[in-house]
């Protein structure tokens, strides 16, 4: 019998020499020196390198867009390119570790790296990592695979769709406990007996996978808790990267409320932005607000932040809400438990913090809404026939892809669809993060251009190059 990821001898030796090293689990920071230039040029690669792989995953599958920015940013070529490699994520992990929303988005994209390099990896290169990440599994045996070779057959050609996929039988089985494949049992993928899963070695990707992503998620936590302690969070040079990482991440946050212009957005407007140009999440809160006259606080913080980003200064905010809550209150009441929550919104009232709306992850993620409420994201939290409901005016083929992308839970992908549906002419590329980047291409696809949201871009400062250790190990 052979542990497939715990070969010995002569067997290893080779290939630990035939094998690149393109996989990692990073478990322990590398102990070097880098100049201030190198620590900030590597993250800055490795976070364009990210942003590409969710734009790809936001418009669909480009191999061949990957492995471009794959050797512009990050290649595997050498024992330098492996080190900036192992650097560049534990620098970004320090960025990324101190919110919720932070933490999940460098987890999807570090773990669409990992499984875009495990597809291209050889089964010697898999073999090695799941060697050196101690991943091991026992082989089926010949004398085992003849007695359950008719179970493992049917599953095998349940699962095909051609003839030639079909008689391309694996070779090669590992028994991998059912904890560890859950995902494959629920597309019974694998055979299963005795809670043990049969499990070809081709599938072991997503074996690897679902281990990488739940090893970082731990690890991203650790990191958050023991940053503050660390050499890094007390450098002045290193925490203005860091942060600056961090803030473009997604692009505008659209906190800065436009000023007044030829453009500006006036309580006037809003009934027929929500007709034209507003996203299905914001569209159904405006909505439900004007048919009941009132939204309750999840809806009220999303709609009301997100009409702030397009450009509703404080005082009109304030006339637009009293407008429809008083068809159910005076004004009094409302100026008692509403106004001052639009003022404390706009950072003029306890804290002055200045909120900025929410995008597409944050809605998706939160609080589902319950019996009365209408916040949330429609592709995420509607049933099926309101969904379909929702989306009349749209033909049949559209709608079905909206559909079908929303219950396989693209949310970000079906709002881009719906998007595309209503603008074809519209900068698709531009929407999928942010309800407010919607409802500016929106603008632009009809013929208004919104007043700018500025953002600095991400760049590199001229800096003295010094040596700086990367101590890091708080984290692992």
């Amino acid at each position: 019998m052979l542990n497939v990821g715990n070969t010995s001898g002569v067997q290893v030796r080779k290939q630990q020499q035939n094998a690149r090293v393109t996989l990692s689990m990073y478990q322990e920071p590398p102990n070097v020196e880098v100049t201030l230039e190198e620590f900030e040029s590597y993250s800055i690669d490795r976070l364009q390198m990210l942003k590409t792989l969710e734009l790809v995953r936001l418009r669909g599958r480009d191999d061949a867009k990957v492995e471009k920015a794959m050797a512009k940013f990050l290649p595997l070529r050498t024992a330098e390119d492996r080190e900036k490699d192992e650097i560049s994520h534990f620098i970004l992990r320090m960025a990324f570790c101190h919110s919720e929303e932070l933490r999940r988005w460098f987890l999807t994209q570090e773990s669409s790296l990992f499984k875009h390099r495990l597809d291209q990896a050889s089964r010697d290169e898999k073999m090695n990592f799941m060697k050196k990440n101690r991943l091991v599994y026992d082989q089926v045996d010949t004398e085992e695979f003849a007695e359950l070779k008719q179970q493992l057959t049917a599953v095998h050609l349940a699962n095909k769709t051609s003839v030639k996929e079909a008689l391309n039988m694996p070779d090669v089985y590992v028994k991998v406990p059912f904890t560890e494949a859950i995902d494959l049992i629920g597309q019974r993928k694998v055979f299963l007996k005795c809670g043990v899963a049969y499990v070809p070695f081709d599938h072991l990707v997503t074996i690897l996978f679902a281990r990488f992503r739940s090893t970082l998620s731990k690890q991203l936590a650790i990191a958050f808790r023991k940053f503050n302690g660390s050499a890094a969070a007390r450098d002045d040079r290193l925490l203005p990267v860091l942060k600056n990482l961090a803030k473009h991440h997604i692009g505008p946050d659209y906190g800065t409320v436009p000023q007044a212009s030829g453009n500006a957005i006036t309580p006037e407007m809003i009934d027929g932005l929500a007709a034209t140009a507003m996203p299905l999440c914001m569209k159904t809160l405006h909505n439900a607000m004007k048919t009941q006259s009132h939204l309750k606080h999840g809806g009220r913080m999303q709609y009301g932040l997100f009409l702030k980003g397009i450009g509703l200064q404080m005082d009109d905010a304030i006339t637009f809400w009293r407008n429809v809550f008083c068809k159910k209150m005076n004004v009094d009441e409302f100026n008692k438990k509403y106004a001052y929550n639009i003022r404390h919104n706009y950072g003029k009232e306890g804290k002055r913090k200045d909120y900025t709306p929410f995008n597409c992850v944050k809605i998706i993620t939160g609080d589902p809404p319950k019996a009365g409420e209408y916040h949330g994201c429609p592709f995420r939290h509607f049933d099926e026939h309101h969904l379909r409901a929702s989306l009349r005016g749209i033909n049949e083929i559209d709608k079905e892809s909206i559909i079908t992308l929303a219950r396989n839970k693209d949310y970000q992908l079906a709002c881009r669809r719906h998007f595309e549906a209503l603008f074809p002419k519209g900068n698709i590329d531009a929407v999928g993060n942010h309800p407010n980047a919607f409802f500016e291409e929106a603008r632009k696809a009809i013929g208004v251009k919104p007043d700018p949201v500025k953002q600095e871009p991400v760049k590199q400062e001229q800096v003295k190059q010094e040596p700086v250790k990367t101590e890091v190990k708080t984290e692992s």
